[in-house]
């Protein structure tokens, strides 16, 4: 059983939801009818004692040469055949002159190791083509991508526990970890605009956790990231987010000095999840782009939570900031009922004319504070101030919309932001520093329709298009 697991253990999951890893077999995760009898043939002889233990316990291996072609399935490329379900496939030193090997058809293999140290090596999934196996062992190298397993545009499996100290790169293809993955040692992922798995939806689901450690460094350009498991950036680790999407479905936690980069990014919670930020490079604060708590997730924030575009909250899910820590949506909130708070913080700005606006909050504020005018003032999107607000009052249902007048007039689809400091709810607790939100006059425009030529005649302009004689 030590050798040849038939199934992994059923794990529970914060919601509740079973979680069932693949079954697998000689540790394969969908074997032939040949390996299934080996198997079943090792078993007896292990049982009835006709082998020693240590036999059944050792793993062929087969090394790299190259000595013929970059084509992995060409036997004459290594010292022990091509690799199978029952081979380690060893990439170890081989002369400059060999070609790195290419996977050129579908394959299934125990395990790669990629460990040169004498010079860079790369080995690479030709466009197509699937590969499984057990075990993704990428050694460290002095400079980052030297030593690099390069997913391409395949389709790329890996049963087992991953720990990379090396380099995976992905162009439009897939990878995925059906176990726990871990970048460490300063080791590099970067994705163009494929998809990388950690664990599995199902069902059943298949939960798997993702950890980037010590200087590692993931890009996720225009890809797409899903992690059916807690996410731990920390001690310096960079995770770069670029426009990708990115699924969670578990904890996530920021911790070391780990730069988490939001950038374009659109995040989306799918499962019961905690935030936790501690002795980060912005203090306890997480920063989003876009980002949806989406289906039946229930999300905890323990930290300040910055979101630099949209958030939107399903009305079957549910988001609540624990007390002390802020919300700050810099444009627009859908869901605010399921969202719960004990600071305040603006859901939308209301244009009512280029020279007035409205903020609705989403609670009752603190009359004093809510009107005050050193509370507010009005930057460009360098963060230059460029109008301090007049004229405020506070009203709406429940004293929750602060109106202001502006002293210059908004120029449509330019960017504006009101920043807000020191407005209280009616129990005294302040809105996060430097509180922003984005203004932004998006009305149609309004084209003169040539009838008349006389301006002032409404039936001369239309908000569709321009009609009459050129």
């Amino acid at each position: 059983s030590h050798m040849y697991p038939v199934s992994k253990h059923t794990t529970t999951r914060s919601d509740s939801k079973a979680v069932k890893p693949a079954s697998t077999v000689c540790g394969l995760k969908k074997p032939g009818k040949g390996v299934r009898l080996f198997c079943a043939t090792i078993l007896f002889l292990l049982v009835s004692g006709l082998i020693p233990m240590h036999q059944a316990h050792s793993q062929a291996s087969t090394v790299w040469n190259g000595s013929v072609s970059n084509d992995w399935l060409d036997s004459a490329n290594w010292s022990n055949g091509v690799p199978d379900e029952n081979t380690n496939a060893e990439i170890q030193w081989f002369p400059a002159s060999n070609p790195d090997p290419v996977i050129t058809g579908n394959t299934e293999f125990r395990q790669l190791r990629i460990n040169n140290f004498g010079r860079p090596v790369q080995v690479t999934v030709a466009d197509g083509v699937e590969v499984e196996m057990d075990n993704l062992i990428v050694g460290a190298t002095g400079s980052p991508g030297q030593i690099a397993f390069n997913a391409a545009n395949g389709h790329v499996t890996v049963n087992n526990t991953t720990n990379i100290t090396g380099a995976i790169f992905l162009d439009a293809g897939s990878i995925t970890f059906l176990d726990d993955f871990t970048m460490s040692s300063s080791a590099l992922f970067t994705v163009q605009t494929g998809t990388v798995n950690v664990g599995d939806p199902g069902p059943p689901v298949i939960s798997a956790d993702f950890s980037i450690l010590n200087s590692s460094v993931f890009n996720l350009n225009n890809g797409t990231l899903n992690i059916y498991g807690s996410s731990e950036f920390d001690n310096s680790g960079t995770f770069n987010a670029g426009s990708g999407d990115i699924v969670l479905d578990g904890d996530i936690t920021l911790s070391g000095n780990t730069a988490f980069n939001p950038q374009t990014s659109t995040v989306s919670i799918v499962g019961n999840s905690t935030i936790t930020v501690n002795n980060n490079i912005d203090g306890n604060t997480i920063s989003f782009y876009d980002l949806n708590i989406s289906g039946d997730a229930q999300v905890v924030s323990n930290s300040n939570v910055l979101v630099n575009n949209d958030m939107v909250v399903d009305e079957t899910a549910s988001y609540q900031q624990t007390d002390g820590t802020t919300l700050n949506v810099v444009g627009t909130v859908t869901g605010d009922p399921e969202i719960s708070t004990n600071r305040p913080y603006i859901i939308s700005i209301i244009i009512n004319s280029p020279t007035s606006i409205s903020a609705v909050f989403d609670e009752p504020l603190n009359p004093a504070t809510a009107v005050n005018p050193a509370n507010y003032r009005i930057e460009n999107p360098s963060g230059t101030t460029i109008d301090n607000p007049t004229n405020f009052s506070l009203g709406g249902p429940m004293d929750n919309i602060v109106t202001m007048d502006l002293g210059f007039s908004l120029v449509q689809d330019e960017v504006y932001y009101l920043v807000v400091n020191n407005v209280q709810n009616l129990s005294g607790f302040t809105v996060s520093p430097n509180h922003r939100k984005r203004i932004q006059d998006t009305s149609p425009p309004v084209f003169y329709s040539r009838q008349s030529g006389d301006w002032s005649q409404a039936n001369n302009w239309s908000v569709v298009s321009h009609t009459g004689p050129a």
